[in-house]
């Protein structure tokens, strides 16, 4: 990967534009097996329109519109497609039902392609919970419903399927229907240990298939639509438009309708479902770039401690460069400096695309102990921010930092020898893309040093002009401390610690004038060199989510190189 950098300011700036493709699941088409929560019209076919009644259900969907998988295509790109959605009502997750979920797969789907581009969606259990929890364990049940989802998805993976969506259950006992057979408390257990219990199945599943298996938390977002119903535009939790004998009258305009979460009393409204839509959109996406987005701090992290030695290496290049050997034109060799930087990096393997700006106010001193040799030290403070692409969050960073540095010169040759630590706070806003949980909110500490070591030739030298090639090395170390998002409910991750370490060689030219005016010195100096690592820094980045799944980002393979481009006036 070509990276390009820029510097230029007052003191010096940074302008960073990185080169690479984003990698993200291209998905192009959808296949469905489940029961009446995903059934777009299937039972109603293979009944020739006898099940569900229509009116009062709409068109064959158990709800009073369209279900959350006839939605859900349009938010990722492409078109639903009604003749590979196998969900039928009434399936179990095994072979019972008018047709099972087993049978939907083996039978319906036998001769369905299933591609890398496929979303294959996996969600039935609940039927089996209702109709065979009164006669059967709840280990016994539990372990046949993720042994047949497991199965379902495990034949889909060999036919080519390699993402999936698997929701797990809502609390069965909060919902009308379940509250109203007096066994709320068990339905919901039984939901809790299933959903545990599938967690924990598919975690496995992915690493024996090798495909992505998301599981979609739809008991959390149950839980928040009653907790909070009017995020969501929620007026009626409890009181279903339907009941087994016909309308309750809780529904008998159009807004009262809209505004319930049930429309009998098992089965979701069409509002409902427009939520559930969104909801699945959404965790799909943060299933594919929430670590990437916590991995924007691993990659901030060496742009602010680069600023840091780029300070280091201005104060340097100002006093040999111009074959200055006064301390400054500061008294006892006290200097100030502001830089501004900007830039932005392009979303790779393990990062979402970025933008950044930093400003950084340093103060120094530096002493000549004789011709070859000077000494300093400067503390600094750098304040960036960094805007993510598409939306997606920003991160804000303030870093407190110190560095030493020793210079030699010789004739016209000169070695540096230059170290700093900075001390960072990341305010980090991720955007989770679901309205009523729009922003999850994490803080963390980091800690970052370099140790350079640089050395080069002034081939052109005079007393306002200075000009020599360059070699440097340079390993950085990075440490952020793990944190918990808040504010966003189910889409809060657990972001582990983060280490990025590495090396990176450079070769080039600066250059450096020096102009007096008035009593005062200006210094304007350039310096261009290519940067290569010798050692790949390791962003290696890990999100946990609510249900137990833990996705990891790395910076990719291969060592990035880049131009990096710095200019500057001091005065």
């Amino acid at each position: 990967m070509i990276q390009r950098r820029l510097l230029a300011g007052v003191s010096a700036a940074v302008v960073c534009l990185t080169v690479g493709a984003a990698q993200a699941a291209h998905l192009d088409n959808m296949i469905v097996f489940g029961d009446s929560l995903s059934d777009g019209g299937r039972l109603f076919a293979i009944t020739a329109g006898t099940q569900p009644a229509s009116p009062p259900y709409f068109n064959g969907r158990f709800s009073n519109g369209p279900v959350w998988v006839e939605l859900l295509p349009a938010k990722l790109g492409f078109d639903y497609n009604f003749a590979t959605n196998f969900a039928v009502g009434g399936a179990e997750s095994g072979t019972g039902g008018p047709v099972g979920v087993a049978t939907q797969v083996n039978t319906l789907a036998a001769a369905t392609p299933v591609t890398a581009s496929s979303l294959v969606v996996v969600w039935a259990g609940a039927n089996d919970v209702l109709n065979k929890l009164a006669t059967t364990p709840p280990t016994t049940l539990v372990g046949s419903m993720v042994t047949n989802i497991a199965t379902a998805v495990g034949t889909s993976a060999a036919r080519g399927g390699r993402n999936f969506l698997v929701p797990n259950l809502p609390d069965l006992g909060k919902t009308p229907g379940g509250a109203a057979t007096g066994q709320g408390f068990n339905l919901g257990a039984v939901t809790q240990i299933y959903n545990n219990a599938l967690a924990t199945q598919m975690s496995s599943m992915e690493a024996s298939t090798g495909a992505r298996i998301t599981v979609m938390d739809t008991f959390g977002l149950f839980s928040d639509v009653l907790t909070n119903p009017s995020l969501y535009g929620i007026a009626n939790t409890s009181i279903p438009c339907l009941s087994t004998t016909g309308p309750t009258g809780a529904c008998a305009t159009a807004a009262a309708a809209d505004g319930a979460l049930f429309w009998d009393p098992i089965h979701p409204s069409a509002t409902a479902h427009a939520v559930l839509a969104n909801f699945a959109a959404a965790t799909i996406d943060q299933d594919i770039n929430g670590s990437k987005v916590a991995a924007v701090t691993s990659f901030l992290a060496p742009q602010i401690l680069d600023n840091v030695r780029q300070n280091v290496n201005d104060r340097l290049n100002v006093l040999r460069l111009t074959n200055d050997r006064e301390r400054s034109t500061l008294p006892s060799g006290v200097y100030g400096a502001i830089k501004y930087g900007t830039g932005d990096r392009d979303a790779g393997p393990g990062v979402v695309g970025f933008e950044y700006d930093m400003t950084g106010f340093t103060f120094g001193y530096d002493y000549v102990l004789n011709d070859s040799f000077v000494v300093g030290a400067q503390v600094s403070y750098i304040t960036a921010d960094a805007d993510m692409d598409a939306g997606r969050g920003k991160v804000d960073a303030d870093s407190y930092g110190f560095a030493t540095y020793i210079g030699y010169r010789q004739g016209g040759i000169w070695v540096d020898l230059s170290g700093a630590g900075s001390w960072e706070k990341y305010d980090i806003d991720r955007a989770t893309g679901f309205t009523q949980r729009a922003l999850a909110e994490g803080k963390t500490n980091g800690n970052s040093y370099y140790v350079a070591l640089d050395a080069g030739a002034n081939l052109v030298a005079s007393s306002n002009l200075a000009a020599g090639p360059f070699v440097g090395v340079r390993y950085i170390a990075a440490d952020i401390d793990a944190y918990t998002e808040t504010g966003a409910a189910m889409f809060n991750l657990d972001v582990d610690s983060q280490k990025n370490t590495g090396a990176i060689g450079a070769i080039g030219l600066q250059v450096a004038g020096k102009y007096a005016s008035g009593g005062t010195a200006i210094t304007p100096h350039l310096r261009v060199s290519y940067e290569k690592e010798l050692d790949k820094l390791s962003h290696t980045v890990s999100a946990t989510s609510l249900v137990g799944q833990t996705r990891t980002a790395t910076g990719g393979t291969g060592n990035d190189d880049w131009i990096l481009v710095g200019a500057g006036l001091n005065v």
